[in-house]
């Protein structure tokens, strides 16, 4: 099952500014990242896992990707942000792209594109769009589009993305909203209008 309840005692250090845990005991649920999140809660990758399709995350959702790697294996890989309001934690692990992948479906590694007030915080990812080109969308490793989308991403690297023959965000499209960037590395990533 996607959701389960694990036995082990696991702890993770959620690193979501707008949470305050202090006094608290944080559940971890095990999440085996093939399917999306649409009950608030703190996950965390028990294995590197491969998804073919797209991820729709709903709520407060944080995942730790538990120093493995999640891997996209079809042109409509994305974390998609589904609902108004979403907010999405991901840290400690690599997400990646199969090679030789059109993503004209998806465009991104995470979209929220037609909502708005999403909340997006990124700590300790690599995420490698392995030269993926995107060719019909307005694209980027991170797609938000509408007013007032926060995206938050320290300590992390995004690199070889390839939107040159699409429209704009080789690495974030934000159109409206706020980013605040910490320690981030972008390398090789490329879009037709910047």
């Amino acid at each position: 099952p996607a959701e389960t309840e694990t036995t082990e005692a696991v702890s993770f250090t959620c690193t979501n500014p707008k949470h305050n845990h202090e006094g608290e005991t944080v559940t971890w649920t095990a999440w085996d990242g093939t399917t999306g999140l649409s009950t608030a809660g703190h996950y965390y990758l028990e294995n590197d896992a491969s998804k073919n399709g797209g991820l729709t995350m709903k709520g407060d959702i944080v995942i730790d990707l538990n120093g493995k790697t999640l891997t996209g294996t079809a042109a409509s890989f994305r974390f998609y942000l589904g609902n108004a309001n979403t907010n999405l934690t991901l840290q400690n692990g690599t997400v990646m792209f199969k090679g030789n992948m059109d993503m004209t479906n998806a465009g991104s590694f995470v979209s929220g594109a037609n909502v708005t007030g999403l909340a997006l915080y990124i700590s300790g990812v690599t995420v490698d769009g392995n030269g993926c080109p995107t060719t019909t969308k307005n694209a980027g490793l991170i797609n938000a589009q509408r007013t007032g989308n926060v995206v938050v991403i320290k300590d992390s690297t995004f690199k070889n993305f390839d939107a040159t023959e699409a429209g704009y965000g080789g690495a974030i499209n934000l159109y409206s909203g706020s980013a605040t960037l910490e320690n981030v590395v972008f390398e090789n990533c490329t879009a037709k209008n910047g």
